[in-house]
């Protein structure tokens, strides 16, 4: 018998990394709007702002074999900004997973550990991150 929906494939082997490509800029960047925009309507129209000028995009990608296929989870990660801006302070924010991985628990872990762990690499010594009131958990 056959079911009556099936859903659609999801891949369970990722690669985290900085965003290196166009591609995987662009897919960031969409799913970000994805999220954001249309998913949970933080922003109208799109979500981009001043610090996407300068900010390092970091991808989770979903691999079939050996290839990567598709960005299914972001985050952005930037130096402090401003005149007094302290370059050993870093940001992380915008953290999105494509609804279809929200359930491997370890994708928006990955990031936030890569997000950390390249700031530090490049002189953080201290990160803060800008999160949803939603999904701060317990205070």
């Amino acid at each position: 018998m056959i079911p009556d929906s099936v859903d659609p494939f999801a891949a369970s082997h990722f690669r985290l990394k900085a965003a290196s490509e166009a591609w995987e800029r662009a897919g960031a960047a969409a799913l970000r709007h994805a999220v954001f925009c249309q998913e949970q309507r933080v922003f109208d129209d799109h979500d981009r702002d001043a610090v996407d000028g300068h900010a390092i995009p970091l991808v989770a990608l979903s691999t079939m074999a050996v290839l990567t296929d598709e960005v299914v989870g972001t985050v952005r990660i930037h130096r402090e900004v401003g005149l007094a801006g302290d370059p050993t302070v870093w940001w992380g924010s915008r953290l999105a997973v494509d609804h279809r991985y929200r359930r491997v628990g370890a994708l928006g872990a990955g990031l936030i550990r890569l997000a950390v762990s390249t700031a530090n690499g490049l002189g953080c010594t201290h990160f803060l991150a800008h999160v949803q009131a939603r999904q701060a958990g317990p205070a």
